[in-house]
């Protein structure tokens, strides 16, 4: 059975922050579709996509008084596409988990290498899957300036 990745990009189990949806896990799909989109491979250190997605967090997210990228990196496994890959590594620091040990450990992420084909093979999928994450998660005044930010932040 094909999987229908269009639901499974956009349908993320999120929390909630001051009764709006969290955008953090959001945020990091979409900076993933834009390396896709713009042809670079499935897998990406933390260390690579920490500081894009932080600044991400902090101008686009709800006010917090340090941005974090380790949470959504290491949770957005439960959605089903995306896998942390030196988990052995970190085995016994889930409750102490964060930047310093995803970046001192070298943590890559991997995308699910299906997805990642369909959108790099498919870019209306790609745009459908931007569209439907900004319109579930921004008004729609403020998608536009967020998907320029993720542009020039991948």
């Amino acid at each position: 059975m094909e999987q229908n990745w269009e639901e499974a990009l956009t349908k993320l189990k999120v929390g909630s922050s001051g009764g709006r949806p969290a955008v953090h896990k959001p945020l990091l799909v979409l900076l993933l579709v834009a390396r896709a989109r713009a042809g670079k491979p499935n897998r990406v250190s933390f260390r690579e996509i920490a500081e894009p997605l932080e600044k991400l967090i902090a101008t686009h997210g709800p006010p917090v008084k340090k941005p974090n990228a380790a949470l959504p990196f290491w949770h957005l496994q439960s959605d089903g596409f995306w896998k942390v890959m030196e988990r052995e590594e970190l085995a016994g620091t889930e409750g102490k988990l964060g930047r310093k040990s995803l970046a001192k450990h070298d943590v890559v992420g991997e995308f699910d290498a299906k997805a990642w084909a369909a959108l790099q093979k498919d870019p209306k999928l790609a745009q459908r899957v931007v569209a439907r994450i900004l319109a579930n998660y921004w008004p729609a005044g403020e998608r536009a300036i967020v998907e320029r930010d993720i542009r020039s932040g991948c």
